[in-house]
């Protein structure tokens, strides 16, 4: 089971990152990767299967005790009782459809968009080169008057 969260682990930090980058990346980023990706869609198509995963969740279970509250109000007395629980960890199994494809078509994407980005922009990350501006003028100061003898 612990695997099984690791993976779960991994697999969140993946998509977190991808959203990261994605969210950061420039316009020009996205057009290379779109076009890489429709390559390599082709070419490396998705095998899916779908396999068993064991899974956990949480489960509230009695432990058999008690917890009792009585209030009273003159000659009458009320008591209400709530059992008392834990929580305890099931295992569950779970049928999940995985592209086995997946991890070499995007090796494979990656690579084509890097390079399409190094060949057009000179680097990785299809950031266009920043043009040079020119520096700005200084502003000029007011001259100042001679300093009077005193």
């Amino acid at each position: 089971m612990l695997g099984d969260e690791k993976l779960r682990i991994q697999r969140y930090l993946i998509v977190a990152a991808a959203l990261a980058l994605g969210a950061c990346a420039s316009a020009e980023w996205h057009q290379e990767n779109d076009a890489c990706t429709a390559i390599y869609l082709r070419e490396i198509p998705p095998d899916f299967h779908t396999r068993p995963v064991t899974r956990t969740r949480m489960v509230s279970v009695p432990t058999g005790g008690m917890n009792c509250r009585t209030t009273g109000s003159g000659n009458q007395t009320n008591t209400s009782c709530t059992p008392v629980t834990r929580m305890e960890s099931v295992p569950y199994t779970e049928w999940v459809q995985e592209d086995l494809n997946r991890p070499q078509r995007q090796a494979a994407i990656d690579a084509c968009r890097i390079s399409a980005c190094l060949n057009r922009f000179g680097n990785a990350e299809c950031r266009p080169a920043r043009s040079q501006a020119p520096a700005p003028a200084p502003i000029p100061q007011p001259a100042r008057a001679p300093a009077e003898p005193s």
